[in-house]
């Protein structure tokens, strides 16, 4: 028997994940919910078929001009 269960439902899943992950870290963390819209199932416009990385580049260019 768990102690601990990752269950949300299509209106908590994002919160729930964060908090369920939460239970693992002693440091300041961040969870990224990009399930929903991290596959194609076919081409769209300049991002192919399959996994798209969807908010990759924001991130890294985020990151990179912190200051």
């Amino acid at each position: 028997m768990a102690d601990l269960k990752n269950v949300g439902g299509s209106d908590s899943g994002a919160i729930s994940a964060g908090k369920f992950l939460e239970n693992f870290t002693h440091y300041p963390w961040l969870h990224l919910d990009i399930a929903a819209t991290a596959f194609l199932h076919t081409k769209e416009n300049y991002r192919g078929k399959g996994g798209t990385g969807v908010g990759v580049r924001l991130l890294y260019e985020f990151i990179k001009n912190w200051k």
